[in-house]
């Protein structure tokens, strides 16, 4: 928590039919909405074994936003 509200330490999988991505962050929860930042994409499964890259997340109250960036 800082002066100004929390902040959450997240670790994120997002699953599809071809693997999943393992995204890591910590993004502020305070101020108004809507919350997020940016995210490194840590690793993930199938077709994405040795993904790298870096994901914006957009929250606005229960829905979420991702925009996954793969380097090649």
């Amino acid at each position: 928590m800082t002066p100004r509200g929390h902040v959450a330490l997240c670790h994120r999988v997002l699953r599809t039919d071809d693997g999943s991505i393992s995204l890591s962050d910590a993004i502020d929860r305070f101020g108004p909405l809507p919350h997020g930042g940016l995210s490194a994409v840590t690793g993930g499964t199938g077709k994405y074994v040795e993904a790298e890259g870096e994901a914006e997340i957009v929250m606005r109250g229960d829905i979420a936003r991702f925009r996954v960036l793969l380097d090649d």
